[in-house]
């Protein structure tokens, strides 16, 4: 049953990405809250324009994977839940220790124009490990010099959604420590 839901939450997530620009409605994204000693996350916010009975997708993914790229040991939370009469809706889950410190989650939903993502630490992760392992390596090196110059929260150390030179020099400021 499991598989059967993270089969379809994934192909919403797909349909979601297919259809960008073909609705209306937006995801506005609160800063999520994070309580590091339990290693849970509280991720809210609020869809404009929404359609009628709406739903979000959650998909988490370790930092270093895409939505266009994940496969299923990427995935460490995926859920979906109804948005609020008052167009709010809000997200409670735990990430185990073992599926790391540094996370991205996206939020969308089959009538949401663009996809929303944040990035999530647990409070353990390196500043430029982008592979959220907790160590800054030569993975991270390459992830960030992979995704140079484009819009993504893959390789993004600095968490401003998109990599640049900035980036870069985190990973060297921090590499090997």
């Amino acid at each position: 049953m499991k598989k059967f839901f993270q089969a379809i939450c994934l192909a919403t997530v797909f349909v979601m990405i297919l259809s960008l620009g073909a609705f209306a409605a937006s995801i506005e994204l609160d800063t999520p809250q994070v309580d590091t000693a339990a290693r849970e996350v509280v991720l809210s916010g609020k869809v404009a324009s929404p359609a009628a009975d709406q739903q979000v997708t959650i998909v988490v993914l370790k930092s270093s994977a895409s939505l266009s790229s994940m496969t299923d040991d990427d995935i460490v939370y995926l859920d979906q839940i109804a948005v609020n009469s008052d167009n709010t809706f809000s997200f409670s889950f735990g990430i185990a220790a073992d599926k790391g410190d540094a996370f991205t989650a996206y939020l969308g939903g089959t009538e949401v124009a663009t996809v929303a993502y944040k990035a999530i630490n647990l409070g353990t992760a390196k500043p430029g490990d982008v592979t959220g392992d907790g160590a800054v390596t030569l993975a991270d090196y390459n992830l960030v010099l992979a995704n140079y110059q484009k819009t993504t929260s893959v390789g993004d150390a600095n968490g401003d959604g998109v990599v640049t030179l900035a980036d870069y020099n985190m990973v060297l400021a921090y590499y090997g420590k």
